[in-house]
């Protein structure tokens, strides 16, 4: 079983959290993954040929490939995570994350994208990341107003369910066919949200404010686990 971990550093900037990150992925074949921080071994800086000032903020692996995508519309791809190739989805705007789900890839961006006209924000690769195709939520209703502020995080329960988290005002868009349609959910949690992920029945969403919530019913009602601060990213894995 192949394990990973990408090393994400996370700075402040004015009133939000930006997910800047200077990526360091670490693929480790047949090692297996334990409590123990020593069972990790050595992580080796690799270089995935981003351009200068331009930070990695989501990745993700599915049919024998890694998508990583960032800021100014950087998408790469790697069948070994040593040799990678640049792809575009042809637009300038900055990738928040990226997700796989039965066979595609979903990755979110920022705000509508003037330089295409499509004003997308979730984008879908059928081909391992080669080309993307935009998506919308709610097209031609007042819903789609309610991410206009772009989309921070993307996972999936593994059976064509999909979920997506916006900044202010701390609202989700859900899909059901594996990321063809969307729909934006008109409740507000009440906080920006930076992440989404899901396991064990239950999407788990982190944030502003009390920065973890949950929800057991596919994302219509939410609640809140305070924290102290809030919280950027959220991950399943082992059960756990």
């Amino acid at each position: 079983m192949t394990t990973f971990e990408a090393h994400l550093i996370f700075k402040k900037q004015s009133a939000c959290r930006e997910f800047r990150a200077a990526l360091l992925l670490i693929v480790m074949f047949f090692i297996p993954l334990t409590g123990s921080a020593a069972s990790l071994g050595t992580w080796p800086r690799i270089n995935v040929g981003t351009p200068a000032d331009t930070y990695i903020t989501g990745i993700a692996y599915g049919n024998g490939t890694w998508v990583a995508v960032g800021e100014k519309g950087f998408i790469t791809t790697s069948t070994d995570a040593k040799t990678w190739t640049k792809r575009s989805a042809g637009i300038t705007r900055d990738f928040k994350d990226v997700t796989f789900s039965s066979g595609r890839f979903i990755a979110v961006c920022k705000a509508p994208d003037a330089d295409n006209g499509t004003g997308a924000k979730i984008w879908t690769s059928d081909d391992n990341g080669a080309t993307w195709k935009y998506r919308n939520t709610d097209s031609g209703t007042n819903l789609s107003s309610y991410i206009s502020v772009g989309l921070h995080g993307v996972a999936g329960d593994g059976h064509g369910n999909l979920m997506a988290v916006s900044g202010w005002p701390g609202r989700t868009t859900r899909s059901s066919d594996n990321g063809n349609t969307w729909h934006a959910s008109s409740n507000s949690i009440g906080n920006s949200l930076y992440g989404i992920g899901c396991g064990k029945g239950q999407w788990i969403a982190t944030g502003d404010g009390n920065g973890i919530y949950r929800s057991t019913d596919g994302g219509v009602s939410w609640t809140t686990n305070s924290t102290t601060k809030g919280a950027t990213h959220v991950a399943f894995g082992n059960n756990r």
